[in-house]
């Protein structure tokens, strides 16, 4: 699943994520899934100042790293995690019962040599693979 749009910061902050407000972003969401079943939400918001003529097709992304497709190394991030219950979209999109715990993710990712980050996270990952999972 892959949606894509452009957006303003004030859009990002339903996720409960403060983005910078004077920049434009491109708003990916995506499922992640592994072994054929779902494990991770994420909406990502890419700070277009870094990636002015960017284009994205859902068909790269199935088979490419996001990292790789904007040629970009990060060298940190700074995350904060909760432990949460899914709502009823995320049970849905997560196929998870009500009651299944998930952490709660918001991440900035700077890239190599950057004093700013360059992408804005808000995912939620069954607890079960957090810190299981290597993204190539």
């Amino acid at each position: 699943v892959f949606w894509k749009s452009r957006r303003a910061a004030r859009d990002a902050q339903a996720d409960g994520l403060s983005l910078p407000a004077q920049h434009h972003y491109l708003y990916i969401s995506r499922i992640r899934c592994l072994n054929n079943r779902p494990f991770n939400h994420e909406k990502i918001y890419l700070d277009l100042s870094f990636f002015p003529d960017l284009q994205l097709t859902p068909q790269a992304l199935e088979h490419t790293s996001l990292y790789s497709l904007l040629n970009v190394t990060s060298d940190s991030a700074i995350e904060k995690v909760e432990a949460i219950l899914p709502s009823a979209d995320l049970c849905e999109k997560l196929q998870i019962a009500a009651n299944k715990p998930l952490l709660s993710v918001a991440r900035q990712t700077f890239q190599a040599g950057k004093d700013s980050p360059f992408e804005y996270c808000r995912y939620y990952v069954l607890s079960e693979y957090f810190g299981e999972i290597h993204y190539h």
